[in-house]
């Protein structure tokens, strides 16, 4: 393909230079990837990137949270995620909070289900299922503070702090009949101290920096960050807690 350029006409990555970036940093054609992406480029700079993403992940599965993630961002328009929903067999998941779309190989049996759990990190959430068929985390223009994983961490080891209140979704079921389900949402803002733990996991190899000519692509290892992080996150439920995180994560690294 060709090189692609950001709106000022300077050149964006050259052809090919994204998938020697993504081998690079361990990452390989037909495993699964969940890409975090805040660059700012054209529409046509988007689908060029996402050309480049499913072409190098092929025939594996990719998938992008499509909705508000831990931070609350909201997906806008104008966003690879967007360009990443209006391609032919993408599956979307139906969680009210927080859905993941999922494109190739299995990606309808990994977000089967998920509209049904109590919480969009849940042990029954397609996470889990990230976790235990392995792949990669993809952070391109921002950081772990992005990272639906982590969320799902502290959910899983009992770490996440939930609102008092529930919020009620009205859930479509088969054959256009609807139930009506509680939602947890995460609260306290843990996510904002997620990147402090960049360090270690970089030391520890299981995340990897990787500059491009687009910027800086950070990949992590699923399996591996989930079982550095659970039993830290069991010893330590407040490791990511806002006011003490940085004393926590100190005494614990």
């Amino acid at each position: 393909m060709k090189a692609v350029k950001n709106e000022n006409g300077e050149t964006l990555f050259p052809a090919g230079e994204l998938a020697g970036a993504l081998a690079a940093g361990g990452a390989a054609p037909g495993e699964t990837a969940v890409v975090h992406c805040a660059l700012r480029c054209s529409d046509e700079e988007q689908r060029a990137l996402l050309s480049e993403l499913v072409g190098f992940f092929r025939p594996g599965t990719l998938v992008m949270p499509a909705g508000k993630g831990p931070a609350g961002t909201p997906l806008g328009s104008g966003t690879l995620t967007e360009k990443f929903l209006d391609l032919p067999d993408v599956v979307l998941s139906r969680h009210a909070l927080a859905p993941l779309a999922a494109f190739g190989r299995g990606a309808a049996a990994l977000l089967a289900g998920h509209e049904l759990c109590p919480s969009p990190f849940s042990p029954a959430s397609p996470w889990w299922r990230l976790f235990n068929s392995g792949g990669k985390l993809l952070f391109m223009g921002c950081g772990l503070e992005c990272s639906g994983l982590l969320a799902a961490v502290e959910e899983w080891t009992g770490a996440a702090v939930f609102g008092r209140r529930t919020t009620p979704c009205r859930i479509a079921g088969p054959e256009g009949k609807t139930r009506l389900l509680h939602v947890r949402r995460h609260t306290g803002s843990h996510y904002r101290n997620y990147p402090r733990a960049e360090e270690e996991l970089f030391r520890r190899g299981l995340l990897v920096r990787v500059p491009w000519t687009g910027g800086t692509i950070l990949i992590a290892d699923i399996p591996g960050t989930v079982l550095f992080l659970m039993p830290l996150l069991r010893r330590k439920p407040r490791l990511f807690a806002a006011r003490r995180s940085s004393v926590c994560l100190k005494k614990v690294f």
